[in-house]
């Protein structure tokens, strides 16, 4: 039986799926066949792509027949030898980067597999899983935390040396920086209004708790000891014609060690609008102070 392609979704079915990836954190889809254009299309229909956001767009990892789509190889692409984010091991994160909850509008990442690699493990971590399986002590604890994230010397990469191969990316990009803004941890979801841990490990610059400074090495032990259980992890290979999108709110992603210059994936950022509606907590002022070149 062949399986549905996502650009021949009706608009029920396309809102349906939506909703399974605002719930569960994630959908995966087999078998599916896009041009950039068809990709961008289809992910249009779901929300704004990133197109107009300079943090996120018109690299050159961003081809100009599609500058909504950013090509992640270890090949040579545009003046970097090593291509986007190059074959490193990439540590647990989200795609929102630094920014604070409110702060992103690009709430879904879209990755579709043109080209695989066996060897390389995408992991998912739901966090808001994690969380609806801590006891009600220990979700009270999470409530009463704070944070402040901002850049790092080794940002998401597994060790400073691999990140500082491709740091040349952002050279004459000016990166904001937060200085007496805190978030907290344990947000609401702007779709589901449910409970959600919004966790960036690799950028954590600060932490209070009820107010109080907190070591933020223990906090990253803790958040280690309470999330990093098989339950709440989803280890996949993606192969070609995978198409994987996830909530940045409520999901963290690693990456393994890329072995073969043949994996490909086209990455899309996009949001709930228009399938779902507006998201009430996002403010879009924050733009303005956002990668400027």
């Amino acid at each position: 039986m062949s399986i549905k392609k996502l650009q021949d979704y009706t608009d029920t079915e396309l809102k349906e799926a939506m909703w399974q990836v605002a719930t569960d954190g994630y959908i995966l889809l087999h078998d599916q066949e896009f041009t950039r254009q068809e990709l961008v299309n289809v992910c249009r229909r779901i929300g704004d792509t990133n197109d107009s956001n300079p943090s996120m767009g018109h690299m050159e990892f961003n081809p100009k027949d599609a500058p909504d789509i950013a090509i992640i190889t270890n090949q040579p692409t545009g003046n970097n030898p090593h291509g986007m984010f190059g074959p490193s091991d990439l540590l647990y994160h989200h795609d929102q980067g630094i920014c604070h909850f409110g702060e992103f509008k690009e709430l879904l990442t879209g990755l579709y597999c043109v080209g695989s690699c066996p060897d390389t493990i995408f992991s998912l971590m739901n966090t808001q899983i994690a969380f609806n399986y801590l006891s009600e002590e220990e979700k009270e604890w999470w409530r009463g935390v704070e944070t402040r994230w901002n850049m790092n010397p080794q940002g998401i990469y597994g060790t400073p040396e691999e990140h500082n191969r491709t740091r040349k990316l952002f050279d004459g990009y000016k990166i904001f920086k937060h200085n007496e803004e805190r978030q907290k941890v344990i947000n609401i979801h702007p779709y589901t209004d449910k409970e959600t841990m919004l966790w960036q490990p690799a950028f954590l610059d600060k932490a209070w708790y009820k107010g109080e400074p907190i070591d933020i090495e223990e906090l990253k032990d803790k958040f280690w000891k309470d999330l990093y259980k098989g339950k709440n992890i989803t280890d996949v290979v993606l192969r070609d014609g995978d198409f994987l999108i996830c909530d940045q709110l409520i999901t963290l992603h690693r990456r393994s060690w890329v072995k073969s210059d043949d994996r490909i994936l086209w990455r899309t950022a996009f949001d709930y609008t228009n399938i779902l509606g507006p998201n009430k907590f996002y403010d879009p002022s924050i733009e303005n102070l956002k990668v400027i070149k």
